[in-house]
């Protein structure tokens, strides 16, 4: 499940590409793209010019190439972190998508983690590089009960919404008090 930082108006209107023939819903890395946009998906900001580390993401992750979805993002991950094979990944991870800057995180759960007759548990606190985006979660938890079968999954951090919630409602308190 992909948690955006932008709005849906935005990766509609704002997020295309020029697409791969082959597979239409990537976006061509295999020449120059030929819009703003486009080229956008395959920049982001980095620590400086002699250090390409990503900003706003953890130590360790890189833009993946080809993983350029229009309309979604280029998804990074933690290339050491990434399993041989699908049978050696058995703990939660996470991806995250850039289009000029960090637009979404996403928490990606192997299968063998959300079933069977042993309860999981997993937390993993985030610390990033160089962070700009403080709405940026800081904790990614995911639990299993075995006996109902259901798995949470949560993030903590700040919330942007929560924030211009309560300025609003600020705002129309002092406007009601004067």
């Amino acid at each position: 499940m992909h948690f955006y930082l932008i709005s849906p108006q935005y990766r509609a209107e704002e997020m295309d590409c020029d697409r791969f023939g082959p597979v239409p819903i990537l976006c061509d890395f295999t020449q120059n793209q030929t819009t703003s946009s486009g080229q956008q998906y395959f920049t982001t900001p980095t620590v400086s010019e002699s250090d390409p580390t990503p900003l706003n993401m953890p130590a360790g992750f890189e833009l993946g190439f080809p993983d350029a979805v229009a309309n979604m993002g280029t998804h990074a991950y933690d290339m050491a972190a990434v399993p041989n094979s699908p049978a050696e990944w058995t703990e939660p991870s996470l991806i995250y998508g850039t289009h000029g800057e960090v637009v979404f995180f996403e928490p990606m759960i192997p299968f063998q983690f959300v079933e069977g007759d042993v309860s999981q548990d997993f937390s993993q606190d985030i610390e990033y590089v160089k962070q700009t985006i403080d709405t940026l979660p800081y904790n990614l938890a995911v639990k299993y009960n075995a006996r109902s079968g259901k798995t949470t999954v949560t993030f903590q951090g700040k919330s942007n919404k929560c924030f211009k919630e309560f300025q609003k409602a600020r705002k129309a308190y002092k406007k009601g008090n004067k």
